[in-house]
């Protein structure tokens, strides 16, 4: 029996100081009259009961963590007994003044002022190296995170711990104090946000990532994620796929009703699409008659937003709702991997916390490069495009507010996916953008690509006249006038006329979206 008892002390005690102070309250609680000697050193003005150590637990550490009572049970503990350091030292050291050695308290489990230190730590040791592993490895991926953002981890490993007290106000200064591999810098967090072209300079930045950083990262586990939206009208020219910043919406002329409504397409480097989520705009789905049916249509994620658009809400809930159950790896530790655009909702605080715990990476594309690099927005959608078009003549118009309208879209939608979604035309997107198999110079020959801007030229040198060619196309009266720079007069004064007609088509273009916009604010 003394053998199994030994047994059991060495085992905790081979856990650190947790497994130490497990020891020190299963002796105190073993006994009576130890219990009420210790109870006698805590007591003040309130009941014995408030100073009682909580229940310890003879199971293992590991299994405790994943049993939510169990693990609280030994947190309660960890924070009593830092309450009370004082008068467990001072109770340990009256044990051992007994002269049997079975009334003290062993040696070997008494905490050390270095003990008492790791047990004031919130996380443990290994979950900080893990944690500081998974900062610098996103830091090399061009996202550097915040002190809010840190916090954010922490506290989330601290929330599935039963731990919901607040971090300290400086706890993640002195964290990062702490350890020498991470330093507060000053600079821009997110690399990617630097560039402002699809050029080779942005491709070479994105490629050194992918070739070095992502290597590891399994195929199936590689995901990119777009947002795109849908003008939902009527007639051929009814539908627009573009940008997800809602101030680059293109409008319709016409006078049929048009409804704006986001989808956000996820797909992996297998050729996987994942269920798509579904933004109407409004405050709800009014009737959950109306949600089941559009279920019964198509087995989607279907959610509102005010303006049809996404938000940190709405991001946050696909990523926890749609993402993760459709991406979950074979093999549990492995890491898994989003290419995304650079949206404020993707880099939110929760977002980041959220990816830190199921271990998910998050590839920033370069700004204004999505069209060039993003498997979705070459091929995928260009497809499904086509194809919603003339589905959506045989269906009736869509408006606002009905629920059939709403229905049609879906059905039309669902029509469009089936073609758009197909494994081979996922397959090509990934490969015509170089990113699976990962291939640099695929992107560096897109024809869309941009040559890189030039230095400044020196300013004593004189410039030499720019040469117009295709990609020097003139779209505003600006461009034109900057063009007719360093030529002969009679050709400057043709630029200029062009440059006045332009002027005047710019501004019935202004006062026609000005009229849009009011118009769209009176409907809404």
């Amino acid at each position: 029996m003394l053998e199994r008892v030994e047994e059991d002390l060495e085992h905790w005690r081979a856990k650190g100081p947790v497994g130490k102070l497990h020891n020190i309250v299963k002796f105190i609680r073993a006994s009576p009259q130890r219990t009420e000697t210790f109870n006698a050193h805590a007591r003040e003005q309130e009941e014995v009961d408030t100073y009682k150590l909580a229940e310890e637990s003879t199971a293992e550490l590991e299994v405790i963590q994943n049993n939510a009572t169990r693990w609280n049970s030994t947190y309660m503990m960890i924070e009593r007994a830092l309450v009370k350091q004082s008068e467990l030292n001072s109770f340990i050291q009256e044990l051992g003044l007994e002269a049997d050695a079975s009334k003290r308290i062993p040696t070997a489990d008494i905490l050390t002022s270095d003990d008492w230190k790791v047990l004031r730590e919130r996380i443990s040791k290994s979950q900080e190296e893990t944690l500081i592993r998974w900062v610098l490895r996103q830091e090399s991926l061009g996202y550097a995170l915040s002190h809010s953002q840190l916090r954010a981890c922490v506290e989330a490993i601290l929330k599935q711990q039963g731990d919901n007290k607040p971090l300290g106000k400086h706890w993640t200064t002195r964290f990062v104090k702490r350890h020498l591999q991470l330093s507060t810098k000053l600079g821009k967090r997110q690399e990617a946000a630097r560039f402002d072209g699809f050029t080779p300079k942005a491709v070479n930045w994105y490629f050194d990532i992918r070739e070095t950083e992502y290597g590891w990262i399994k195929p199936e586990n590689t995901v990119n994620v777009d947002e795109g939206g849908i003008m939902a009208g009527f007639g051929l020219d009814s539908l627009v796929i573009g940008s997800s910043d809602p101030k680059k919406k293109a409008m319709l002329k016409g006078v049929q009703s048009r409804t704006w409504t986001s989808f956000i397409e996820a797909v992996t480097a297998t050729g996987r699409a994942l269920k798509p989520g579904i933004i109407f705009k409004g405050k709800e789905l009014q009737k959950q008659w109306f949600l089941n049916e559009f279920e019964l249509i198509a087995d989607w994620h279907y959610i509102t937003s005010p303006n049809g658009w996404t938000d940190n809400h709405i991001a946050l809930e696909w990523l926890k709702d749609v993402y993760l159950p459709q991406t979950e790896p074979r093999d549990a530790s492995d890491a898994r991997l989003i290419i995304l655009d650079g949206h404020g909702s993707h880099s939110q605080d929760e977002w980041m916390a959220t990816c830190f715990l199921n271990n998910v990476y998050c590839c920033y594309l370069p700004a204004h490069c999505s069209h060039g690099l993003q498997p979705l927005d070459n091929g995928i959608f260009n497809v499904i495009k086509g194809v919603y078009r003339k589905e959506l003549q045989r269906l009736a118009s869509l408006t606002d507010s009905a629920p059939v309208d709403k229905v049609n879209f879906i059905r039309a939608y669902a029509k469009a996916r089936e073609a758009g979604m197909r494994k081979e035309i996922i397959l090509s997107g990934w490969r015509f953008t170089g990113n699976w198999p990962i291939n640099r110079h695929k992107a560096l020959t897109h024809p869309e690509i941009q040559p890189d801007k030039e230095k400044e030229v020196e300013r004593f040198k004189r410039p030499s006249p720019p040469r117009l060619h295709s990609d020097d196309t003139p779209k505003t009266s600006r461009q034109v006038r900057d063009l007719a720079k360093h030529r002969s007069r009679p050709t400057r004064r043709k630029y200029s006329k062009v440059a006045k007609r332009l002027e005047t088509l710019e501004m019935k273009v202004a006062v026609q979206n000005a009229r849009i916009t009011g118009l769209e604010e009176q409907i809404a």
